[in-house]
């Protein structure tokens, strides 16, 4: 007897052999993106950490340790925090009479200067019959302490609410002049206390606006300064002068600036940043036509046409 035929077995389907050549490909693809992300967050941690250090580079600042306000005028120091005293210098026209109550000019300086340099914007606006405060950021000059945008803020807050109350300045006269980061400084003032008028020289939109192009998000910014928002928001005159070949600050800024402001006045001239103004006849002239309406001396040259 034949035995029985065993079933045929079906044939197994073949699987391809896995390409060993693809892994090595894939895990250096994958540990390039790991470098790169790792490289990416130690280059966010990195500009986290030393933010404050660019934005206020007070170590390359040139302020005498010893230095003394110029002749007339009135040194003030503000115990900010303890064992932090901030500098600043009150200086009135030679002409004002005991007894005036003057409009008031605060100038706040760019991040790599010092109040020692803002002696000349203080002389244009004494000439105008304004007295000019003149104030120290913490941790430049003779004043001590870390600057930050917070701190800063703080203490220009209490100076500026110390002179109001002031017999011999006018409260309803209290201008702003900011430059560069002055600007950030004074819009900040402005947000909390509004100015009569403000002046925006050579200033940005916003220190977080500039965070893309380290390739880092504005959220890591902890000085974000947004004028951008006071600008908006702001009900009084505001003057801003940009230099049209600013190398720090592209004149982007102040074209953008002028477009959020309810009542600007723009002007640009040729120039980068640190050597704005050019034409320091035509900025004299500017700004002389923009304060006219709170500057004594010009009233009364007004009045005697």
């Amino acid at each position: 007897m034949d035995p029985a035929p065993s079933p045929q077995t079906a044939p197994a389907t073949a699987r391809p052999a896995p390409d060993k050549r693809r892994r090595p490909f894939t895990r250096l693809i994958t540990i390039g993106v790991r470098i790169a992300a790792l490289s990416y967050i130690g280059w966010c941690v990195t500009l986290y950490f030393v933010q404050n250090r660019l934005l206020f580079p007070a170590g390359i600042t040139h302020a005498s340790p010893n230095g003394r306000p110029p002749q007339h005028a009135e040194q003030l120091w503000l115990d900010a925090a303890p064992g932090v005293r901030v500098e600043g210098w009150l200086v009135k026209p030679s002409s004002a009479s005991p007894g005036d109550r003057l409009p008031l000019l605060i100038f706040f300086h760019g991040n790599a200067e010092t109040i020692d340099d803002s002696i000349g914007h203080a002389e244009l606006y004494i000439k105008l019959g304004f007295a000019v405060f003149l104030p120290e950021y913490r941790g430049y000059g003779r004043s001590g302490g870390s600057p930050s945008q917070s701190a800063i803020a703080s203490d220009m807050l209490r100076f500026r609410d110390l002179l109001a109350g002031r017999p011999d300045i006018d409260p309803a006269r209290i201008l702003y002049h900011g430059r560069s980061l002055g600007g950030g400084v004074a819009c900040d003032l402005a947000r909390t206390r509004p100015p009569s008028g403000l002046v925006l020289e050579s200033t940005f939109t916003s220190v977080s606006g500039f965070c893309w192009g380290f390739g880092i998000p504005p959220l890591l910014c902890s000085n974000p300064f947004r004028n951008d928002e006071v600008v908006r928001s702001l009900d009084a005159p505001i003057l801003i002068l940009h230099g049209t070949q600013d190398d720090i600050i592209p004149v982007a800024n102040g074209r953008a600036l002028r477009g959020l402001a309810r009542r600007a006045t723009y002007l640009e001239m040729a120039g980068h940043h640190n050597d704005f103004p050019t034409d320091w006849r035509l900025y004299e002239r500017s700004i002389g036509d923009f304060v006219a309406p709170w500057s004594p001396a010009l009233s009364v040259k007004a009045a005697d046409r």
